[in-house]
Order: structure tokens, then sequence, then C-alpha cells
């Protein structure tokens, strides 16, 4: 089969796209605890609870491509567990991204094995799956506005995953892609009132979207104000708080994906 993988870690993102047979998987975000305060909570990485047993439940030992849509400690703070489990062909950048806090402080030795792709607007990556860059259209540092916005067609269902775009770089896009389309949305901001707005779910017309946000989590994500643009667009909202990890999975190539969802411990964050 082939699928996408919208994972469930908790408040953050991670996806995982698999080409038939895993003859090529990307991995978007890897997720990452959140720590409140001040105190250093070392532990386990989340990614080991979460996105690296799926990885290899799949049978996955290599990832052709690792996206980390921008800095933010919920999007690429597990990167170097990732690269410690997993051979891992490119990790792709938003441009500019280097320079955020997060990436400054890294493990070197681990950066080393990997080839690094910075990418903007207008690139193309992939071959079974190909992914068009649709922002950022300028180097940014990898901040929310700086995200990495990705589009794929898997089996003729166009994906939108806009990592933590917010309203102005939602702007942004409708003018650079009058017509952009997407029939199943990762919405920006985990479901922030400061992304997802009428305009912009309007002009994509997608029919699902998918948000990932951790249990009761601190932030009030999702807003209620979006939930409600959602429902007044007869957009089909997905959540990994609420239904656990939501995965469309196609056994045949161009029929209609199975969706599953799979609750794992419902209890955690």
């Amino acid at each position: 089969y082939s699928s996408v993988s919208f994972v469930d870690v908790g408040q953050g993102d991670s996806i995982v796209i698999q080409s038939f047979g895993n003859q090529e998987v990307y991995v978007i975000d890897t997720g990452g605890k959140m720590n409140f305060g001040d105190e250093e909570e070392k532990g386990e990485a989340n990614a080991m609870y979460t996105v690296v047993p799926f990885l290899k439940g799949e049978g996955i030992r290599k990832i052709d491509g690792l996206f980390l849509t921008h800095g933010d400690f919920d999007h690429a703070g597990d990167l170097e567990t990732i690269l410690e489990e997993f051979q891992v062909k490119k990790l792709y950048l938003s441009s500019g991204m280097l320079q955020h806090k997060n990436m400054v402080n890294l493990d070197k030795k681990l950066l080393k094995k990997v080839k690094i792709v910075e990418l903007a607007q207008g690139e193309r990556v992939g071959n079974k799956i190909t992914f068009e860059i649709l922002a950022p259209i300028k180097t940014g540092i990898g901040e929310n506005k700086d995200s990495l916005v990705l589009q794929t067609t898997m089996n003729r269902i166009k994906f939108l995953f806009m990592g933590d775009l917010e309203a102005e770089g939602e702007g942004q896009l409708l003018r650079d892609y009058p017509d952009i389309q997407a029939d199943v949305v990762k919405l920006g901001h985990h479901g922030s009132r400061t992304s997802s707005t009428k305009l912009f779910l309007q002009a994509i017309g997608a029919k699902q979207g998918v948000i990932s946000c951790g249990v009761n989590n601190h932030f009030n994500h999702p807003h209620p104000e979006v939930l409600a643009n959602l429902n007044q667009h007869q957009v089909r909202v997905f959540r990994t708080d609420q239904e656990g990890m939501i995965r469309y999975i196609w056994h045949q190539p161009n029929k209609l994906p199975k969706i599953k969802r799979e609750l794992v411990n419902p209890s955690s964050s």
C-alpha cells in the first residue's frame, strides 16, 4: 500500500509519506517535547514513543527525505533522534533555517551524515512522490512565517502541508498561486486562530482538514473560531488529539483511500 500518516506526536507535527512498498519514504517534521518553564526535562525524546516506533513497525530503515518546515521545537525538536535511528538521505530545510536557535545547537557530527538542502518557493523534489515547494518566498530564519509549505499528489488526491504558516503567509500564497487547490490540508499552526482564514479555506476548497495538536494543550489549539470557519466551509476535520494518528491508506493505486484513525494511548499528552 501507499499512505500519508499524520502521526500523533502530541502538541506538534510529524507526517510520514510512503510510496507503494516503501520504495520512497518522506517525513515532514519530527515532533518534539515542548518544555514549559526553565527546568530542562531531558528524558527520552518524544519521537521514541511516536514516530520512531511507527516507522520501524512499517519496516522503514531509510528515509529518502526529511523535511523540517521551520525551527520550532514541536516540529524539529527530535531531529537528532531521527538521524540517529534511521539512514536519512536528505534533510530539507526552509531557506535560512540553519540560523534558528534550535538548529544552531545541533550535533554537528550527526548533521555531517546527511545531505542538507535548503528549499524555497518554486522548487520541486522527490521522484516517485514529488513535492512542490510553495513557500517560503525568501530566506528567513526558520520562524512560523518562514515555514516550508509543501504540496503533493498521492493517487490523485492533493495534499497541502502548511507547517505553522499564519494568515499573512496564507495571503501571500493566494497571491503567488491564485489557482491553489487541495483535497486535504494539514492546517497551519495546529488550528491556531492566527491561521486558516476564511479567505484561505474558501480559495483552496479542501474537503478535509487535519489538525495536529496535543490533548488539552496550553495553547488552546484548535481555536473555536477556526473550527467554526472549517464547519462553515464544510471541511471535515480530523484531529490527532481526539482521534490519534490519522492515516490515508491506498491498497490499490488511484482508488479512494481508506482513512484509519488509531488512538494508541489516549491518556498521553
